[in-house]
């Protein structure tokens, strides 16, 4: 099976044309699936037997590390090293300011049959485009029902954030009877994992939720949206004292 690859650009380099390869993996599995291909391949040993075999393996393994050993394996080298600065050379190691971390290095008995073998296969990659996953009316609690108007709203998902001084990005709220727009003017979380703004005066309707948003400066807009149907919440009467 080949290992299949897609293009993004590069953004960290003076050269806009520069690109970075991203591997899309195909699946993921855990060491289950590993023990499974091996009894596959005519094994000698039982399942139970190489997950007991593995297991004393890796608490061998921790037991050398606590010793301060570097470990050369077949798989990796292994050791371990410390995170974060020391003010001065009469300071110690001192937690939360240090980290003590496990450093593994491939070994070429891993890396070079996968570099020599592989098979490398581009892909062309879908544009990318806000997803709406959750719209939560923050009044209520409720979740991708119902919008309250001038309360809070909340949108999560991946690839949200905008830019706010372009007035065709933003939030907005469409009619879905005659697609008719009312736009959020007061955002006060922009993230790409989360935005959270103040709902506009909404009629008793239903609105489909999007997000607009380009992903390069002269790019084109590409809007997402929630899927899901948000019925307006009228503010609430006024009563007279």
């Amino acid at each position: 099976m080949p290992i299949h690859y897609i293009l993004r650009p590069l953004s960290i380099t003076p050269d806009p044309n520069d690109q970075t390869a991203i591997v899309i993996a195909t699946d993921s599995v855990d060491e289950g699936e590993v023990f499974k291909r091996m009894a596959q391949g005519g094994s000698a040993f039982t399942e139970s037997e190489m997950r007991g075999v593995t297991q004393l393996y890796r608490t061998t393994m921790t037991a050398m590390l606590l010793e301060g050993l570097r470990i050369r394996t077949q798989f990796g080298n292994y050791g371990v090293k410390i995170d974060g600065t020391l003010p001065d050379a009469a300071s110690v190691f001192t937690s939360p300011a240090n980290v003590l971390r496990i450093q593994i290095n491939p070994s070429t008995e891993m890396s070079n049959p996968v570099q020599a073998n592989a098979v490398l296969v581009k892909d062309v990659a879908a544009p990318p485009v806000p997803l709406i996953a959750v719209f939560k009316d923050v009044t209520t609690g409720n979740l991708n029902a119902a919008a309250s108007s001038g309360g809070i709203g909340e949108l999560f998902g991946e690839n949200l954030k905008f830019d706010q001084t372009k007035t065709d990005e933003g939030i907005y709220f469409v009619n879905v009877s005659d697609n008719t727009e009312v736009k959020v003017a007061s955002v006060s979380h922009n993230a790409a994992k989360r935005l959270s703004f103040l709902i506009p005066t909404l009629a008793a309707v239903q609105y489909r939720t999007e997000v607009r948003a380009r992903f390069t400066p002269t790019g084109a807009v590409r809007t997402g949206d929630l899927q899901v149907g948000i019925t307006g919440v009228g503010p609430a009467p006024i009563t007279p004292p």
